[in-house]
């Protein structure tokens, strides 16, 4: 599962070139992590049909949201 995923997240990023054999080489991306059982979208927590990336994103934008305001910046 995590290659799949690893594999749809770059092809989103970068287009279908990407793929297990030819990757993203550049320093450019920053891969973060929440803790917790509200950082899992679950079941009906996202458009896991959605027929496109812009869809999907859409569906997730307000638990991102809330995720990303989590971040703390400074002291």
């Amino acid at each position: 599962m995590v290659g799949e995923a690893s594999i749809s997240l770059a092809t989103a990023c970068f287009g279908d070139g990407v793929n297990g054999d030819s990757g993203h080489d550049e320093n450019d991306v920053l891969y973060i992590a929440f803790p917790g059982s509200d950082a899992v979208p679950g079941a009906n927590g996202a458009n896991w049909s959605a027929s496109n990336y812009d869809a999907f994103e859409s569906s997730i934008q307000g638990l991102g949201d809330r995720l990303i305001s989590r971040i703390k910046i400074g002291n």
